[in-house]
């Protein structure tokens, strides 16, 4: 919990705060960018919002501390038990061992090993107006990982080619630049031997990493050492908290079988409710940002019929004209004007069926 809390998830929310920004600030600038990375960003922002909400939880229940007091009343119910005593002593010496072993598995995935540093890039696929953008962007990726992984990765498991390689030109800005030119090709190449070098050398890096952490699944921090430590502790939890109920691990994900849904109270006096409404669509929207740019026309007959951003895509999904999750700031213009505001008498009883057809 400790190492989710203070080491894992905080390093893994800087690195992709870097990315993100990066591929932000271009699309910004960049309409066809803005498309181009669209997918890529909402990618890469899945689980960067899913660690932040983590860490905040975590934080604001004060989890850590309400787990090792936890752990100290099992210890002192198991202390004349010789099967439990020191259970969670070596809990903790494993957990030390491996917590670097694991990180620098953890960052190579935020870093090094990401696909955007792993493909060739050659300019007739891309074509001449948007490739010029891609490579500018793509430089300053290469240069801000390969800094974030040289300056967090314990030296122990830092990929060897890697250390060796920024020793020799003088920094991790200066291997970036030599790989960011090796994978970017003005023809249809698709051969860079110092990107399979460096693939090979993660590849032995990874395995040797696997060797010291045994055979078990490397989702989460675990070791063959403590799957084995588990089974003793749960045990010990079962004997000793008859009350609880223990459930199997969800692998670091919430798992809900039924439930109220409600609001969430982000802060004191800051209330967030738990779905969108219409004054919340109009409140956001400025002409300044892409994404809530809506058009003034089409806010008018969505507040004058109350309808929400959400029953027009539901009813352009259900039309089979674009998917679901698309928002209606990047539909075409064309389709804006002519298909919702044009023939917005249509659009509004396609809306009231599809209401009706909801089953609750």
């Amino acid at each position: 919990m400790a190492y989710i809390a203070e080491r894992s998830d905080p390093a893994k929310i800087a690195v992709r705060t870097g990315r993100l920004d990066i591929i932000a600030k271009a699309q910004e600038a960049d309409p066809a960018l803005r498309i181009h990375y669209a997918a890529k960003h909402a990618s890469i922002a899945n689980a960067w919002k899913k660690w932040q909400g983590e860490a905040l939880g975590l934080t604001r229940l004060n989890t850590v501390a309400s787990k090792q007091e936890y752990e100290r009343a099992f210890q002192a119910w198991a202390q004349d038990k010789p099967e439990y005593r020191d259970v969670l002593k070596e809990l903790k010496a494993e957990y030390a061992r491996i917590f670097d072993a694991y990180f620098a598995l953890e960052l190579m995935s935020e870093t090094i090993r990401t696909g955007e540093l792993n493909r060739i890039y050659n300019r007739p696929s891309f074509g001449d107006e948007i490739y010029p953008q891609v490579k500018a962007l793509n430089r300053d990726l290469f240069r801000v990982l390969y800094r974030e992984y040289y300056d967090n990765c314990p030296q122990e498991y830092m990929v060897p080619l890697f250390a060796a390689e920024v020793e020799r030109l003088g920094s991790p800005e200066a291997y970036a630049e030599l790989m960011f030119e090796a994978t970017h090709k003005e023809d249809e190449s698709t051969e860079a031997p110092e990107l399979e070098a460096l693939r090979a050398d993660i590849r032995t890096t990874v395995t040797r990493i696997f060797d010291e952490l045994g055979k078990c699944s490397t989702r989460n921090l675990n070791s063959e050492r403590l799957n084995e430590l588990y089974t003793t502790y749960i045990k010990g939890l079962r004997e000793w908290d008859t009350e609880r109920a223990f459930y199997p691990d969800a692998n670091l994900t919430l798992r809900v079988a039924y439930g109220h849904v409600g609001g969430y109270e982000y802060a004191d006096g800051e209330y967030h409710k738990p779905q969108t409404t219409l004054d919340g669509i109009i409140a956001k929207d400025n002409p300044e940002i892409y994404d809530y740019d809506i058009p003034q026309a089409l806010r008018d007959l969505m507040q004058a019929n109350n309808v929400t951003a959400t029953d027009i895509q539901t009813a352009v999904s259900a039309k089979g004209y674009f998917t679901l999750g698309m928002e209606i700031t990047d539909y075409p213009a064309d389709f804006v004007n002519g298909c919702l505001i044009g023939a917005w008498d249509h659009l509004y009883q396609v809306i009231l069926k599809e209401r009706k057809d909801i089953p609750f």
